[in-house]
């Protein structure tokens, strides 16, 4: 499977070539491993359990998986046959494949009921899982593990990295009873402060402040100088500020400064609960202060952001434009590498021009993007070069005579925007350029020149090979593609942003282009899973009401009513998605009811076909869906003449005179005037 992924990029990168090479040779290594041990069949259990420990000790996991599985083929009363089946678990969990490593351990505790190995096996497994950040594989194999016979000290560490694993999960109330199992079984195990202090976190996950802090304080009346001491005071410290009570917490921030010394790496993550403690004061400058203070110290890029967002708005909302301004210039230059380089160069544009200084913003902007405009990796430049198309779009203020000026043409815009952009090195660089001609895509669609914005993609897939392109250029150029017809393009970009962009922040739309695509071809199960993907692995940042309309259409077509009902409705009551999905939404939770049947569900389905012909009367394709279903509906209850009635009024319609479903609705009003149906009284 790999191989055929690596194939598929064969007119990309050496790199990519490297990789689909190595491949080949691991594939050989392994057939020839395979031809090895086939020669083998006279040989006993015990020189496959060597052969693959030999395998193993030298990283041949898929090797080893076969010697192992041959040891397990042989003999039923083989003494090899309880250090293979430990083997194989490790073996498929070292290559990655938690769930054959999963099975592998169902079936040693299924053949040695009680067996201490089976337990080892189950830890090795979780360990791997753990290490590939594979929390549902880890969580899985812990299922099993819990309850199972084995040493107690290994018990006790599966316990509370079971306790651990759930609270990762988001699962609070779960790892609260799992630490506190771990405790009542084990109280003075290894892992007792460990687990008295998750079930303190596990109170503050779950949004349970004031039982957090009562188990914070009698942690740390047990543990007084524990390993987590100086956490547990700066979690007091947020318990507080998250039950309103800021003065307290203020106090507790300084007494943790105090107490703790200079190079504490938590200093910054209690500088800015500081910060915000004092902005829940009304205590401005101070909290300036200490989120200032913070900056100095090591943060997390998440914390980073937050405080820079923070001393962002302050300044703002205090008309301190200047302050900002100088922050982000200050980190710009100080960082010139960092992703939130971006963001300054955002925020930066954002002030200048709320302050009317509109060329330094636009210089400022492009100065920053360039930085970084031949480097398709980094992502973030398309939110700023979205920024800097605002910039180039915005309507020219005044003159000092009171008049304003002709606002610039489409070609000089397009100048302009090479004038800022291309320097002679990124002249020659093709992601430079093609991020040049995206600009130009993007300040079409704000002047509303859809002809333009249509030559400027179709430029960037004739003149621009898809490896050059960063992966928010081939998400829009992807939809840009779909919307024309041009399928086999539009794929061969979602593929791309899917195989070398997983991790991008336009990763959703990759996977959503796909869902749409395979949802077209029939292919609905493959299409759930790539919208599935979209929100769960992609987190769904731009195309969220696309992916969930999506995984809605996939879940009806798979007859999942109630799953695909649940999602119609989320999306007929947000009101930020109000329009066409709201009318598809409302038609389809009519279609839902129609198909459950019954007399009061049709009746249901009619109000909802009804809402849409009157209410979304914009959506043209919806309407002539709803006045159809309506009829058929109509029909089902033994409503002829309302059924006739309200195709006779559909095709009053002139907007509908083209639609196909015009052509069904005469066809069928003339079966039922042919019928006598078409009128009250009319045999019903």
């Amino acid at each position: 499977a790999q191989i055929a992924r690596a194939q598929a990029l064969l007119r990309g990168p050496a790199a990519e070539l490297d990789a689909y090479r190595r491949l080949e040779a691991r594939l050989e290594r392994a057939k020839a491993a395979l031809e090895g041990i086939e020669k083998l069949e006279t040989y006993d259990s015990a020189l496959y359990l060597r052969l693959g420990r030999a395998f193993q000790e030298q990283g041949g996991d898929w090797e080893a998986a076969l010697a192992f599985v041959r040891v397990l083929e042989g003999a039923a009363d083989a003494p090899e046959r309880i250090p293979a089946h430990l083997g194989l678990v490790r073996a498929y969990a070292e290559a990655g494949r938690v769930a054959k490593a999963d099975e592998a351990a169902a079936c040693f505790a299924e053949a040695h009921p009680g067996h201490d190995l089976v337990l080892q096996a189950l830890y090795t497994a979780v360990m791997a899982a753990q290490e590939r950040g594979d929390l549902p594989g880890m969580l899985r194999l812990l299922d099993r593990a819990d309850g199972m016979a084995g040493a107690a000290e290994l018990r006790e560490v599966l316990m509370i990295t079971h306790a651990q694993a759930l609270l990762g999960a988001g699962r609070p109330d779960e790892a609260r009873d799992k630490a506190t199992a771990c405790l009542t079984t084990h109280p003075g195990g290894r892992f007792a402060e460990d687990a008295s202090y998750l079930q303190a976190m596990a109170f503050m996950l779950a949004g349970r402040q004031q039982q957090a802090a009562e188990a914070i304080m009698a942690h740390l009346t047990k543990y007084p100088h524990g390993k987590y001491e100086a956490d547990a005071q700066y979690r007091l410290a947020a318990a507080h500020y998250a039950m309103e009570e800021s003065a307290e917490a203020v106090a507790r921030t300084e007494a943790w400064l105090r107490e703790y010394p200079a190079d504490h790496p938590q200093r910054g993550e209690v500088l800015a609960l500081q910060g915000d403690a004092c902005a829940g004061l009304g205590q401005i400058d101070d909290a300036i202060a200490s989120y200032r203070r913070a900056l100095d110290e090591p943060l997390s890029d998440e914390l980073l952001g937050y405080v820079l967002d923070e001393l962002t708005r302050h300044y703002q909302a205090r008309r301190e434009f200047d302050e900002a301004v100088a922050m982000w210039e200050a980190f710009a230059r100080e960082r010139p590498d960092h992703p939130f380089v971006i963001n300054a160069a955002y925020w930066i544009g954002r002030i200048r021009v709320r302050e009317g200084r509109l060329d330094e913003a636009q210089a400022r902007v492009a100065e920053i993007a360039g930085r970084h405009l031949a480097d398709p990796e980094m992502d973030g430049v398309e939110r700023l070069l979205g920024e800097l198309a605002g910039m180039l779009t915005r309507p020219l203020r005044s003159g000092a005579d009171g008049r304003k000026s002709e606002p610039p043409t489409t070609d000089h815009i397009a100048m302009r925007t090479e004038e800022l952009l291309l320097g002679e090195a990124e002249m020659i660089a093709p992601t430079a350029r093609a991020r040049v001609v995206f600009v130009q895509a993007e300040v079409a669609a704000l002047r509303n020149e859809p002809d333009v914005q249509a030559e400027r993609f179709d430029r960037l897939a004739a003149e621009f090979p898809l490896e050059a392109l960063p992966a928010g250029v081939l998400g829009r150029l992807g939809d840009h593609l779909q919307a024309s017809g041009r399928l086999a393009e539009a794929q061969a970009c979602y593929e791309r942003i899917v195989a070398q962009h997983a991790r991008s922040i336009f990763a959703d739309f990759g996977f959503t282009g796909l869902g749409e695509l395979a949802l077209v071809e029939g292919r609905v199960g493959e299409a759930l899973d790539h919208f599935n993907a979209a929100i769960d692995r992609a987190g769904a940042r731009f195309k969220l009401r696309e992916a969930t309309l999506g995984r809605a259409r996939a879940l009806l077509a798979l007859e999942q009513l109630d799953a695909a009902g649940e999602l119609y409705e989320q999306i007929a009551g947000n009101r930020q998605w109000r329009g066409e999905a709201t009318a598809e939404s409302v038609h389809s939770l009519g279609e839902i009811l129609a198909r459950r049947g019954g007399r009061e569900n049709l009746a249901q389905a009619q109000a909802h076909f009804q809402r849409v012909y009157i209410s979304y009367r914009r959506f043209i394709p919806w309407v002539a869906r709803a006045y159809l279903s309506s009829a058929e509906t109509f029909e089902r209850l033994g409503q002829f003449p309302e059924a006739a009635a309200t195709l006779r009024e559909m095709l009053r319609d002139e907007r509908l005179a083209t639609r196909p479903e015009s052509v069904t609705a005469r066809e069928r009003l003339a079966q039922l005037e042919g019928q006598g149906l078409a009128r009250a009284g009319g045999g019903g």
